[in-house]
C-alpha cells in the first residue's frame, strides 16, 4: 500500500482554506489534509505537532507572516516541503523563501488545475525522499547483521590472545558495543563429552535445537555480558564480563553445577560434561590466559566435573627455574627508558642462571629465547616494533654466560634508546612520572584524580593515556603493585597478613583478601603457609 502524503494548509482568510479542500482534488496526488492553521503562529505550532511532509500557506497573515514561519521551522531542523499561495509576487519574498527550500509558488487568485504541476513536483520529491530513507533503512540493517557476523571474529580474535593494543580493542569494542571495555573477565569452557553416542538416533534438526536450548541455559547462567562463537568440535567458551565482583568463584561454581545438571537431564540424554573456570582477569590482554586456563580445566578433567583453575597447583608444575624479578616490571623499565633499573634486573636475571647446576650453558638459549621473546610480543602490545634481526644474534650460542650477558645488555640498551626517539616517548615521559610516583605511595590511599592534579592534566585524559600505553587500567596497575610488595612483606616473614595489608595501602582486610587471591590464586593466610612449607 502506497504510503500517503500528509499536507497542513496556512491561511487567515477561511474561506480560502474551505475553498482548497474543496476545490483542489487531493486524493489524485496521494494527498491527506491532516489539518488547517489561521495564522503563522498557529501554522508553526500545528507543524510542530502533526509533522506533515508539506505545507501549503499564505505570506501576509497576523502574528506570525508565512515566511517567518517557514525560517523558525528551518532552524528547528524540521525541514517538510513549502508551496505558498499568496497574492503577494514579490521578489525579494521569493528570494528568502527559495533560500528555506520553498518549492513553488501559486499566486490568488488561481484554477484547481493551477495546483496540479506544483504538487505532482512536491509528491515526486517526497516519494523520492521516502524511498531514499527505505533503501538507507534497509542498508543500515544490512549492516547491523553484517557486524553481528563480524563480532565472532574478534571474540576468537581476543581468545586466541590476536588482539595486541588496547587501542584496537577499544575501537573494536566500542563499534561493535559489546561493552567490554572496563571490566572484570572469567573465560568458561563447556565440553559435551558423549554427543556421538547420545544424538546418533536424532534428526540434525532435534540435535541442533538441543544444542541451541543448552546454549541458552548457559547465557542465562552465567554472570553480566556473555559472549560465546558458539559450540565447535562439541565444545564452547564463553566470555564474562562484569561491572563487579559478581563471579566470585563459589557462586560461579554453584552456576555451572546448574549448567552441568541441566546437561544431564535435558531429554533425558544423560549427556556427559566437563565445564572449565578461569581466574578473574581485569585486562584485555589477559583473556587469553584466562581462556587457555578454561582450556586446561577441560583437559585435566573427567566427564561431569567442574573445575576451577588452581594457579598454585598450575604453577608448581612449571619449570623450577625462577626469574628472579616480575617481568612486568621489567618491561615497565623499558617503556619508561629506565636504564638502571632494566640493567639491575637484568643482572639478577643472570645470577640465576649461575647458581643453575652445571652445566649452565645448556639452559641459556632456551631462557634467553624466552626472556627475549616474551618481551617482544609485550612491547608489540604496546604498539612498539623493533628489529627483530638482532633476535637471533642475540640468542645464538654464546663461547660464555657472561659474553652471553654483554649482547643481551647492548640489546636492551639499544631497544630502549630506539624507543625514547620514537613519538611514544613524550607520553612515556608522563607514564614515568606516574609510575614513579606510585612506586613511592603505592602504601597511601592514591588516587588518578590526585595523580593528574600533581601532572597538571585530567584524569580522564590521564587514564586513558595510561591504558593505551601500559595496555592494563591504572587501578590494576596499582594493585598488581600492591600485590607485589605484600608477597615480599610476607615473604620475609615478619608480618602478620593485617599488618601486611595496611602496610600496602589496603585498610579493609577483608578487601586486601580478596584483591591478593584474585592474583596470586591464594589467601595471604595460606600464601604464607605455602611459603613456609
Amino acid at each position: 500500500m502506497v504510503e500517503r502524503i500528509r499536507m497542513l494548509l496556512v491561511d487567515d482568510e477561511e474561506y480560502v482554506i474551505t475553498a482548497l479542500k474543496r476545490h483542489v482534488h487531493w486524493d489524485d496526488f496521494n494527498i491527506d489534509i491532516i489539518g488547517e492553521a489561521y495564522d503563522g503562529q498557529e501554522g508553526l505550532e500545528k507543524a510542530i505537532t502533526l509533522k506533515p511532509d508539506c505545507i501549503l500557506t499564505d505570506i501576509s497573515m497576523p502574528r506570525l507572516d508565512g515566511i517567518s514561519m517557514i525560517e523558525q521551522l528551518y532552524r528547528m531542523s524540521s525541514h517538510p516541503y513549502f508551496l505558498i499561495y499568496t497574492g503577494y509576487d514579490d521578489f525579494d519574498y521569493a528570494k528568502k523563501a527559495l533560500s528555506y527550500g520553498v518549492c513553488d509558488y501559486i499566486l490568488k487568485p488561481s484554477l484547481p488545475e493551477d495546483f496540479t504541476a506544483p504538487l505532482e513536483m512536491i509528491c515526486s520529491k517526497i516519494n523520492e525522499e521516502r524511498k531514499k530513507i527505505r533503501e538507507l533503512t534497509q542498508l543500515k540493517n544490512d549492516f547491523e547483521k553484517s557486524k553481528q557476523q563480524l563480532f565472532f571474529p574478534f571474540l576468537n580474535d581476543l581468545l586466541a590472545g590476536r588482539i595486541l593494543t588496547y587501542e584496537d580493542f577499544s575501537q573494536k569494542d566500542q563499534f561493535f558495543s559489546s561493552g567490554l571495555t572496563g571490566k572484570l573477565y572469567r573465560v568458561i569452557g563447556i565440553h559435551l563429552d558423549n554427543t556421538q553416542d547420545v544424538f546418533s538416533p536424532f534428526e540434525i534438526e532435534q540435535q541442533l535445537y538441543t544444542i541451541y536450548r543448552i546454549n541458552q541455559f548457559i547465557f542465562s547462567s552465567l554472570p553480566g555480558k556473555v559472549y560465546s562463537p558458539g559450540f565447535k568440535s562439541n565444545t564452547a567458551y564463553f566470555l564474562c564480563a562484569t561491572q563487579d565482583r559478581a563471579s566470585e568463584t563459589d557462586q560461579l561454581t554453584q552456576n555451572c553445577t546448574r549448567i552441568l545438571d541441566f546437561c544431564n537431564k535435558i531429554d533425558n540424554l544423560n549427556l556427559s560434561v566437563r565445564i572449565g573456570i578461569s581466574d578473574n582477569v581485569s585486562a584485555f590482554d589477559e583473556i587469553h590466559s584466562a581462556y587457555q586456563q578454561a582450556r586446561s580445566c577441560i583437559r585435566e578433567s573427567s566427564g561431569n566435573q567442574v573445575i576451577q583453575f588452581d594457579r598454585i597447583e598450575s604453577d608448581a608444575k612449571e619449570s623450577s627455574f625462577s626469574w628472579g624479578f616480575d617481568k612486568d616490571q621489567f618491561i615497565d623499565a623499558i617503556l619508561i627508558g629506565n636504564v638502571s633499573l632494566a640493567k639491575q634486573l637484568l643482572d639478577t636475571f643472570f645470577n640465576r642462571i649461575f647458581k643453575l647446576p652445571p652445566p649452565q650453558d645448556v639452559y641459556l638459549t632456551p631462557l634467553l629465547a624466552e626472556l627475549i621473546g616474551s618481551t617482544t610480543v609485550s612491547l608489540l602490545q604496546h604498539g612498539i616494533e623493533y628489529d627483530y634481526s638482532q633476535f637471533s644474534f642475540v640468542i645464538q650460542k654464546h663461547s660464555t654466560i657472561q659474553e652471553a650477558q654483554i649482547h643481551v645488555s647492548e640489546y636492551f640498551q639499544d631497544l630502549m634508546e630506539t624507543i625514547q626517539k620514537k613519538e611514544l616517548a613524550k607520553n612515556y615521559q608522563v607514564i614515568h612520572k606516574m609510575i614513579a610516583f606510585t612506586r613511592d605511595h603505592y602504601m597511601e590511599g592514591i588516587t588518578l584524580s590526585e595523580i593528574a592534579d600533581r601532572l597538571k592534566l585530567t584524569p580522564n585524559y590521564l587514564s586513558s593515556l595510561f591504558a593505551k600505553s601500559m595496555g592494563v587500567s591504572f587501578s590494576h596497575y596499582l594493585a598488581k603493585m600492591r600485590i607485589q610488595k605484600a608477597k615480599e612483606l610476607i615473604d620475609s616473614g615478619k608480618y602478620k597478613v593485617y599488618e601486611v595489608g595496611d602496610m600496602v595501602g589496603y585498610k579493609n582486610p577483608e578487601y586486601f583478601t580478596k584483591v591478593f587471591k584474585e592474583f596470586v590464586g591464594a589467601t595471604p593466610s595460606a600464601y604464607g603457609k605455602l611459603e613456609l612449607t
